[in-house]
């Protein structure tokens, strides 16, 4: 006998605790761009998940909780580079983040990673959610904000780095 079984998307375990816990967030980068796939067979792999989250004290500190009530373990990122660990999240660390603009880098179940962003190139947090779409787990039952197509191609054109300039030559037709 068989048994049928719904697997549960990790990154939407996440955003359904943001949700709950209030955090101001929109999802990004190629993760995002996925969402606006005309099919699976456009689906484009990525190494991580990427948020973008407006940048307050009390926002860090209700992301690190999401994260941690959703068993990921966090680090962030210095000015250097390195990543240090968090073990205890206090809002002095939150103050801390958010003086810095820190990245966070959160894994997860299944060696998911997640990255906190507080910046995304040419745009500010405001303007991009007011232009998001929102996408639905019909699993979860909750739905969740996605920046708009044009507003992900802009800032890989805007950022410049080498891989977005590939990233965007290798799938401008899937873009039209």
């Amino acid at each position: 006998m068989s048994r049928k079984f719904e697997l549960v998307n990790p990154y939407h375990q996440v955003l359904k605790q943001f949700n709950i816990l209030k955090v101001e967030y929109l999802v990004i980068g190629v993760s995002a761009i996925n969402y606006h796939a005309p099919s699976s067979l456009h689906i484009i792999s990525t190494m991580d998940y990427d948020v973008f989250i407006r940048l307050t004290v009390e926002n860090v500190m209700r992301c690190l909780k999401s994260l941690e009530n959703s068993d990921f373990s966090c680090c962030y990122k210095l000015k250097s580079g390195s990543l240090r660990p968090i073990k205890m999240i206090s809002k002095g660390l939150a103050s801390r983040i958010f003086r810095e603009g820190s990245i966070i880098v959160a894994e997860g179940p299944y060696k998911t990673i997640v990255e906190i962003l507080f910046d995304v190139s040419g745009f500010a947090f405001e303007d991009m959610v007011k232009r998001a779409v929102y996408m639905k787990d019909k699993n979860l039952n909750f739905s969740f904000p996605v920046a708009c197509l044009d507003d992900l191609i802009e800032s890989k054109r805007i950022a410049g780095r080498e891989k977005d300039i590939q990233f965007l030559a290798k799938y401008k037709t899937l873009f039209k």
